[in-house]
């Protein structure tokens, strides 16, 4: 539209320019004709607005060329634009064809990942059963491992029969040794089969006799006879007495517990120390009498040269049997 406004300016000015010619022509004529001083005045002044028009004309006819350049520019330029625009739409056609295919894989892959995740849950199910079951079969094993690996014997004296279901009675039996009143015999107290197998005589040599309770220790009467039992332990392999406890110390199994017994240290036989059970039973052996054998006696403290306290004076001495 500015052009076209351009263009019809410069046909007006230009036939204005025609006209003021024609028309001064026809007053030069008649100028000619007239006075000539004024002839040349008015053809001074139609110079003079001729050459302004003709500035004015040049002006415009640039004006023309500039708008014309500027418009071929602007036309250039959306050119350019157009093919920009158009690269874009491409580009943003292949944007939304990619984002199209990008969301059809991330689809199927939360497909497979949702399939991975149920089985990867089955087979931790599967290792969780499997777990419980190792570590069901380790627990048996360890169990049946330590008990292969038990063997632990000890002697129950003052009972017939074992601690608990994880020892094995080997047999009951009778407690036996020396008779308290002779020199030299042996110390210790032994626990007698009581099935035995005796040979024929091969000459002579030392007796032992039955073991009885003196003056009526654990609540049992004087002359009866102590029993005893050897056990075996399944689970544990070391067997421990210590006198002067109650318990066990971490880590060991109690067995069982009494009080500290050995001969009197009054007679001629000496005696080794044997822990005999809080809860004693008894026999009696030789149709009832109390035929003084080897005679068992609870062992009392004696402060001095033994360290009171942690020690009591003329207190009984505890026991306990511990396995490991």
């Amino acid at each position: 539209m500015a052009v076209v406004s351009l263009v019809s300016v410069f046909l007006s000015t230009l036939c204005c320019v025609i006209y003021v010619k024609v028309h001064c022509e026809d007053i030069e004529k008649r100028f000619l004709i007239n006075n000539r001083s004024t002839e040349y005045s008015h053809l001074q002044d139609l110079q003079s607005k001729l050459l302004d028009l003709t500035y004015k004309f040049m002006a415009q006819e640039s004006i023309i060329n500039e708008l014309k350049s500027e418009a071929l520019l602007t036309k250039t330029v959306n050119s350019n634009q157009s093919r920009v625009i158009h690269d874009l739409e491409a580009k943003v056609r292949a944007q939304e064809t990619l984002i199209r295919d990008l969301t059809s894989k991330s689809q199927t892959h939360s497909s497979t990942l949702t399939d991975l995740t149920l089985k990867l849950l089955r087979e931790s199910n599967k290792n969780d059963d499997n777990a419980l079951q190792i570590q069901s079969l380790s627990s048996k094993y360890q169990t049946m491992a330590k008990t292969e690996s038990g063997g632990a014997l000890f002697i129950r004296w003052g009972r017939k029969t074992c601690p608990d279901n994880t020892t094995d009675l080997v047999y009951s039996g009778y407690a036996g040794g020396s008779k308290y009143s002779k020199v030299g015999g042996p110390a210790d107290f032994l626990c007698m089969v009581p099935d035995p197998d005796l040979v024929p005589d091969i000459g002579s040599g030392q007796y032992i006799h039955g073991v009885e309770y003196d003056h009526g220790i654990t609540g049992s009467k004087v002359g009866q006879n102590v029993l005893c039992a050897v056990c075996r332990s399944r689970t544990e392999e070391t067997t421990l007495m210590l006198p002067g406890k109650s318990s066990c110390y971490p880590g060991w199994k109690i067995q069982y517990r009494g009080y500290l017994a050995s001969g009197n240290e009054a007679f001629q036989s000496s005696s080794s120390y044997i822990c005999l059970d809080e809860h004693s039973e008894q026999w009696h052996a030789g149709d009832g009498l109390t035929l003084d054998g080897k005679l068992l006696y609870t062992v009392r403290i004696a402060c001095g040269s033994l360290a009171c306290p942690p020690y009591h004076n003329d207190r009984d001495a505890t026991c306990v049997v511990c396995t490991k």
